[in-house]
């Protein structure tokens, strides 16, 4: 392709519409229950005068064909002694009466002995049947007893509420524990285009290190669900080996592709780690996606930004030329085409369409 030919065609991509994400005013409205960044705990059960143990950070992920449950049990001695967790268990109950059952989470299994005045979260999973949702999961929480006919003395049970949402309204930021430090997250921006076949996105993801500690980012997947359920891969770019020092943030550019037969509204990011020792894939965050980013006009000298499927690109037009022709003329424009990332883009073909006022 000749240079003008192409050059012409960037700028005409940029200007491309842009299709919104998500229901702003939706989003604002839930977000001030987000605040401080983290699902709020679902309930607790007293285990004695001053000790409880509460149940918080509950998520479910389709995963080939089944759903697999994760969740935390956060357990608070106020005791004088030490408290001995295995003295204890719970029960995880589905909508439709069936028990399943639960395990601790590899790098918890250590985790039996609580010191007095001190806290100890414990993770847990389980996996259920496609169909179960979490309103409806029911958490029975019980002391190991020999005195009883079944050997379980019921402390108490917590039941998940319809109006339970793991959901991070778009606007929100969400606080998300790596290797024991906190890292705030959210979505920066999201950019958006579609051809005739795909809606091409790109996610800015930001991570921020609450912590006083550098924080190896785990080698996290990531992907689109939309509100039929369906899930797309993104990919991630410059998430190996990072690391992220306190009080610094860091942002990776997600980029995917999703057919155009499937609704761009109502869509949501997940964010997922697989438990290699296990072979099980659990959910770490979801986002609900703001409004796509929209490119308009054709300004000259002004900066557009828009998205491919190798990532996130800038056009400028520098000058427009009018040449005559014959009996016709010749538009030709100069585009200055921009890669502000730390990683090399790919060329790719551009097409547009040029409008004349």
């Amino acid at each position: 392709m000749k240079r003008s030919a192409w050059h012409l065609s960037v700028i005409l991509l940029a200007a491309v519409l842009i299709l919104g994400a998500a229901r702003p005013g939706f989003a604002d409205e839930r977000a001030a229950a987000y605040e401080g960044g983290s699902l709020p705990p679902l309930g607790s059960v007293q285990i004695g005068d001053d000790s409880y143990m509460e149940l918080k950070d509950l998520y479910i992920l389709p995963d080939h064909g089944v759903k697999n449950v994760t969740f935390t049990v956060s357990v608070h001695n106020n005791g004088r002694g030490d408290l001995v967790f295995f003295d204890y268990w719970l029960h995880l109950l589905t909508g439709s009466g069936d028990s399943i059952s639960v395990n601790i989470l590899p790098q918890d299994k250590d985790k039996q002995v609580i010191a007095a005045h001190t806290s100890e979260d414990i993770g847990f999973y389980a996996t259920v049947k496609e169909g179960t949702d979490l309103s409806g999961l029911i958490f029975q929480f019980f002391k190991w007893d020999f005195t009883q006919p079944n050997y379980e003395r019921t402390l108490g049970e917590i039941a998940v509420p319809d109006t339970y949402s793991v959901v991070t309204p778009a606007g929100a930021s969400r606080e998300v524990v790596m290797t024991g430090i906190p890292v705030s997250t959210d979505i920066k921006k999201v950019l958006m285009n579609t051809n005739e076949k795909y809606h091409n996105v790109t996610v800015v993801y930001e991570m921020t290190n609450a912590g006083a500690k550098s924080v190896a980012v785990p080698s996290y997947r990531f992907a689109i669900r939309t509100t039929e359920g369906y899930m797309y891969p993104l990919k991630a770019k410059d998430l190996k080996d990072l690391t992220i020092d306190p009080q610094v943030h860091k942002e990776i550019e997600l980029t995917g592709s999703v057919p155009v037969t499937v609704s761009s509204h109502g869509w949501q990011l997940v964010v997922i780690q697989y438990e290699a020792d296990l072979k099980l894939n659990q959910a770490v965050a979801y986002y609900e996606l703001p409004a796509a980013s929209r490119a308009e006009g054709g300004d000259i000298g002004k900066e557009y930004t828009f998205t491919g499927q190798e990532g996130i690109y800038t056009a400028q037009i520098a000058t427009i030329h009018r040449l005559p022709w014959e009996d016709q003329d010749i538009l030709a424009a100069d585009v200055v085409l921009t890669n502000k990332g730390v990683e090399s883009l790919a060329y790719s073909q551009f097409d547009g369409i040029l409008f004349l006022g």
